[in-house]
């Protein structure tokens, strides 16, 4: 890890953490209303040291929980799903050669990479890691912050 940019992540404070965490809220709502998003956010988790009363966060731990846009009955991959996948690969910018794994994942990557928004300061995780984690210490405190189709819960009890 470059040190410069841990340096930057020890930083963040509770009140920006608090911002990233509407921001984070936001953007799945917009990622869910672009038809042309190939997964939908189903929900937001916080984790780590955000659950913590520390006002100097080291980065702010959010799994992610994610669906096809267009699942077929059974939950399962449908025609209409890789129909829009194989739209956002042609689209992809990236004019050099990828390997076929990069391509097949660019349009799933390409939903993280929104959520994220570009910030250094969140840790993004997929719920199934978090979910592996719990498992494996179950006193892993944790945080539901967003669900699809519901308003999401901010904190209110940031420590002064």
């Amino acid at each position: 890890m470059n040190p410069e940019h841990r340096k930057k992540a020890i930083g963040l404070t509770r009140k920006t953490a608090d911002e990233l965490i509407r921001k984070i809220c936001a953007t799945a709502e917009r990622i869910n209303a672009d038809k042309n998003m190939s997964r939908v956010i189903v929900k937001l988790t916080v984790f780590g040291s955000y659950l913590s009363d520390k006002e100097k966060l080291g980065d702010l731990d959010i799994a992610a929980e994610y669906d096809f846009r267009y699942p077929d009955a059974n939950g399962n991959y449908s025609d209409k799903q890789r129909a829009l996948d194989d739209k956002i690969r042609e689209s992809d910018p990236r004019d050099y050669p990828v390997t076929i794994v990069a391509r097949v994942c660019y349009p799933e990557l390409l939903v993280l990479k929104t959520l994220k928004g570009g910030s250094r300061a969140i840790s993004l995780h997929s719920q199934s890691e978090l979910d592996a984690m719990i498992e494996e210490f179950p006193e892993t405190k944790h945080k539901v912050i967003w669900t699809r189709n519901e308003v999401p819960e901010l904190r209110t009890d940031s420590p002064k």
